[in-house]
């Protein structure tokens, strides 16, 4: 499969997007590294869309802390997308947990 055809698999959505609600903490599981500068684009029930600089992999694990005090969010990374300033946008999958939409 082409990265030209993964990010086109992971834009193939079940579930609408929504922007995020509150500040949204990402953790790479293994190694256990925060994500500083991860910027969540979207959310829907099935996963959500972020910018980093980090060149994440598909298949990384993720983990998500949301602003409240639910557990976090297992996530897995789909499919990434280099823009022209630098940064990835990144598609991911929940795996565990999802992200509630009101």
């Amino acid at each position: 499969m082409s990265h030209e055809s993964d990010i086109n698999q992971a834009e193939r959505r079940q579930h609408p997007r929504h922007a995020p609600e509150g500040r949204i903490h990402v953790m790479r599981v293994l190694p256990n590294i925060p994500l500083s500068d991860a910027e969540v684009v979207d959310t829907s029930l099935g996963g959500l869309a972020l910018r980093t600089r980090v060149a994440l992999q598909p298949g990384d694990r993720l983990s998500f802390y949301l602003w409240t005090q639910a557990p976090p969010i297992l996530g897995e990374v789909l499919a990434r997308e280099e823009q022209e300033d630098g940064w990835f946008l990144v598609h991911c999958r929940c795996l565990v947990g999802g992200f509630g939409t009101t």
